[in-house]
C-alpha cells in the first residue's frame, strides 16, 4: 500500500488577492529523496551552460508527476496550467515539497 500525503502550497505569496488560492501535490517520500539526489549530482556534472536548463526541466518533471489539482480565484487549476505561473512560484513549490519550510 502506498501513502499518499497531499501538500498543500499556498499562492498567497503572489498578493493578498491570493491568499485562499493554493496548489496540492503529492508530497514527495523519503524513499525517492536518494534518486533526487543522485539526478541532482548527475546534473551537477553536465556542463555548466546546460546546468541551469537540466534542473528547470527535472522540477517541472517532478512537479507534473506530483500534481494534484490547485484553485486560482475559485477557478480549478489543471496539470497543463501549471506552469502558465510565475517562475518564484514553480521554484517555491519545488522547495517546499524538498522540506524547505515557507512561513509565507
Amino acid at each position: 500500500m502506498a501513502i499518499v500525503i497531499r501538500k498543500k502550497i499556498t499562492l498567497e505569496k503572489l498578493g493578498e488577492e491570493y491568499k485562499d488560492s493554493y496548489l496540492v501535490f503529492q508530497s514527495i517520500p523519503f524513499k525517492d529523496f536518494e534518486k533526487i539526489a543522485k539526478t541532482y549530482e548527475t546534473i551537477s556534472d553536465v556542463d555548466e551552460t546546460k546546468q541551469g536548463l537540466k534542473s528547470l526541466e527535472f522540477i517541472k518533471e517532478e512537479l507534473t508527476t506530483r500534481f494534484l489539482d490547485g484553485n486560482i480565484d475559485n477557478k480549478e487549476v489543471k496539470k497543463e496550467e501549471l506552469f502558465d505561473l510565475p517562475g518564484e512560484i514553480i521554484v517555491d513549490c519545488f522547495q517546499q515539497l524538498m522540506g524547505r519550510i515557507n512561513p509565507n
